[in-house]
């Protein structure tokens, strides 16, 4: 609970979930990045506890425990030895869970739920192994978890819901009857009716439109932003260098390379198996495959962090599940051992590293933040003092209502009681829905958005990361009037809106007539009068 708070992702999620509880309609007054689930459990539990930083992170790490309750009952079942287990736990706790790195409730939810199916779909198959009588509602049960999975983040609720249906299709085959559809309609039923409970309030409110666009429909931006490849192994690459970084926050960048070492031991299950896989093995590598999907498309750090659940453990259970069982000589168990200790020390390691004192320059020092809705974890002073500054100076110009384009705009809407005259707080350009920056343009000619505060640079200015705004930044730097400079932002004004001025020659004497035509009618009706 001590870590330091990660401005972009965590204070927006605390920041989206107190509009919405202030009276913003999810979608269409406030934007918001994926399906519902995960917001209207933050949105209860903050009603119930307070919209603050600590609730937050208490709902992540139910998530986590979820889901490392699950991987330890799931590791049982298939036969995984108690040493393996304790390892595949430990590995977790350094490269997934919210200490080790910063994790987005939502992803973590719905990875919680998948691996909840693949517990039903697991205790389903074994019912064909122990002769039982064969029931049907475990897959209606499994596809009710796609659903609620598809509720919190729709790409993992779908991979869920098709590996399912495989898992499905495999067991029935070897019944007598061999009913493959029927077996997929029992899934797509609990599925959809997951989604139409889902709809219902949505339906309700109308704002099912404003969810397709913002959901569905609004992801090409961020297509273009993200991109498919693996952006973490540029930061692993620094193992080999010297630079400044702690060396416990460098072998945290080894999560890059869990896909890879996933994909070798998956093909090395598959090789083992060589064609005579069993429905245990066929269920591992279909979820396997969602870990894959929840971590694409860009494999970097934050997500595989929130697959690393199922994207790490899985394969490693495949590779068991089809290890072969002859006697462990004394160098397999001496190899075993240097392993363990090997593990235990990397991820005590990484965990200290990550759970540490946030990096502070000369003249600097840590302090616990007193920041409203944020306190308790650990900042820098100066940080502090910055923030501290520009609130109370956005408070003095802008009487609390501004549009904030930084990456801190959440932290200083949630610590200063700021308002956001616009549905967008995460100032992105993956994160403007369908509309894009040239929609947020529009909004801004629209409607009365008197104030707008852009990112300050340093000089020179940096390349343009990906996400950046730039079109948006433009907009306001050279159609508004420059006010203030900030720590964080520079603070800009619309521009006063000129008087009109008549030009010379015809529209002036059109002007001139128009003011003389009262005058001249009063003048005739006295005449007519006297």
């Amino acid at each position: 609970m001590r870590a330091t708070v990660n401005h972009a992702d965590e204070a927006w999620f605390l920041w989206v979930a107190h509009r919405a509880n202030s009276g913003a309609l999810l979608y269409k007054q406030v934007y918001y990045v994926t399906t519902p689930l995960a917001m209207w459990l933050m949105q209860g539990a903050i009603h119930v506890f307070g919209a603050d930083i600590s609730v937050e992170r208490a709902l992540a790490s139910a998530c986590f425990t979820a889901s490392v309750i699950l991987v330890w009952t799931i590791a049982g079942w298939i036969a995984c030895p108690t040493r393996w287990r304790l390892i595949l736990v430990v590995v977790l706790f350094a490269y997934a869970s919210p200490v080790a790195h910063f994790a987005s409730v939502y992803s973590m939810l719905a990875i919680a739920f998948a691996l909840a199916a693949l517990a039903v779909m697991l205790r389903w198959l074994d019912s064909f192994a122990r002769g039982d009588l064969i029931s049907h509602w475990p897959l209606v049960t499994a596809g009710g978890l796609a659903g609620v999975a598809f509720a919190s983040k729709p790409n993992t609720g779908v991979l869920v819901f098709f590996a399912t249906i495989v898992t499905a299709v495999a067991g029935v085959r070897r019944t007598p009857d061999r009913g493959s559809w029927r077996a997929v309609a029992l899934v797509a039923a609990g599925f959809a009716t997951i989604i139409a409970a889902m709809l219902i309030p949505l339906v309700v409110l109308g704002t099912t439109g404003d969810l397709l666009r913002d959901v569905f429909s609004g992801k090409s931006d961020y297509l273009s932003v993200v991109g498919p490849h693996f952006s973490g192994i540029s930061g692993l690459l620094q193992l080999f260098h010297p630079s400044g970084q702690p060396l416990g926050e460098l072998l945290v960048r080894t999560n890059t390379l869990i896909p890879l070492v996933a994909v070798a031991l998956l093909g090395v299950a598959v090789w083992r198996a060589g064609g005579r896989s069993s429905p245990s093995l066929v269920v591992l590598i279909a979820f396997s495959i969602v870990g894959f999907g929840a971590a694409a498309p860009d494999f970097g750090g934050q997500h595989v962090t929130e697959a690393a659940p199922i994207l790490l453990t899985l394969p490693v259970l495949a590779w068991l599940h089809t290890r072969p069982s002859d006697q462990r000589s004394l160098r397999r168990r001496v190899a075993f051992a240097a392993l363990t200790a090997a593990t235990l020390t990397l991820s005590a390691t990484t965990v200290a590293a990550w759970a540490g004192r946030p990096a502070v320059e000369e003249g600097d020092r840590v302090v616990s933040s007193t920041l409203p809705h944020l306190s308790g974890p650990m900042t820098s002073a100066r940080a502090e003092y910055h923030t501290f500054f520009d609130i109370a100076r956005l408070h003095a110009r802008t009487h609390g209502r501004v549009f904030i384009i930084d990456s801190n705009a959440a932290t200083l809407y949630l610590a200063g009681h700021l308002s956001d005259p616009t549905p967008y707080d995460f100032p992105e350009r993956s994160d403007f829905g369908a509309g894009g920056e040239g929609g947020v343009i529009t909004y801004l000619r629209r409607h009365d958005v008197d104030w707008v505060c852009v990112r300050r640079y340093s000089d020179p200015r940096p390349p343009p990361f990906p996400a950046e705004p730039t079109m948006l930044e433009h907009y306001v730097v050279h159609t508004m009037r420059l006010v203030n400079r900030f720590h964080y932002c520079d603070l800009y004004r619309q521009r006063e809106p000129r008087r009109f001025r008549p030009a010379h020659g015809v529209p002036a004497l059109r002007t001139f007539a128009e003011n003389l035509a009262p005058a001249w009618r009063a003048d005739r009706r006295n005449r007519r009068v006297g």
